[in-house]
């Protein structure tokens, strides 16, 4: 026996777009807080300047002059189930990361990374208002 439920599939759909939205939302959040000062250390801004949002875990774009948004248009295609990346191709990130700047704190990846899920909440409210919910 089979039940029909009218208007699933729009709701479905619809829970999909908020949450992805959510997440391209909070991964930009997230990699724009990479960049800020008291995040990635800051010599010359190359560090900083090298983080990228995308939907590949190859690409580390242009190190040293990477826009948060410039895979804005390939994060809004990102399906359910796929994943996305936030890289820093700048060779001695690990390096950073590790405590080796003064200018920032060991474990600043870290620390962000521990903060996403709060983004990605205030994500999903946001894509709620805005849809009017």
């Amino acid at each position: 026996m089979g039940l029909k439920i009218e208007g699933i599939d729009e709701a479905i759909k619809e829970l999909e777009e908020v949450s992805m939205g959510a997440l391209v939302g909070a991964a930009l959040e997230a990699g724009s807080k990479l960049k800020q000062p008291g995040r990635t250390p800051r010599d010359t801004g190359f560090a900083a300047n090298s983080w990228l949002v995308t939907n590949s875990p190859d690409d580390a774009g242009t190190p040293g002059g990477n826009a948060v948004d410039g895979k804005l248009s390939v994060l809004n295609k990102i399906k359910m189930g796929e994943t996305i990346y936030i890289n820093n191709g700048c060779e001695y990130i690990r390096r950073l990361e590790e405590g080796h700047s003064q200018q920032a704190p060991n474990g600043f990846v870290a620390v962000t990374v521990r903060e996403i899920p709060d983004m990605i909440k205030k994500q999903v409210r946001d894509e709620q208002r805005s849809r009017g919910e």
